[in-house]
């Protein structure tokens, strides 16, 4: 394991469960493509953002979700949308 790709794996999605708002830290510096999949496999949601970001997910239903930042070798996050 590289030392990069610990500082890649740091970044977290939060609040989950979640109604309107997922704030994502711990991202590299610069700007990232982030995807959110519904349960299918679907691509439902697509933002480019960069660390500290806010993201308005208020069109997406209740139900789980993945959350992947394009470009890191880090596994999906979980999001949960409770309405």
């Amino acid at each position: 394991t590289s030392v990069g790709e610990v500082l890649v794996d740091a970044w977290i999605v939060y609040p989950v469960p979640t109604s309107e708002l997922l704030f994502v830290t711990g991202l590299p510096e610069g700007i990232w493509l982030a995807k959110i999949y519904d349960s299918t496999g679907r691509v439902v949601f697509v933002s480019d953002l960069q660390n500290g970001a806010q993201l308005d997910i208020n069109g997406l239903s209740s139900g789980m979700y993945s959350m992947q930042i394009i470009g890191l070798t880090t596994s999906a996050k979980r999001v949960v949308v409770q309405r």
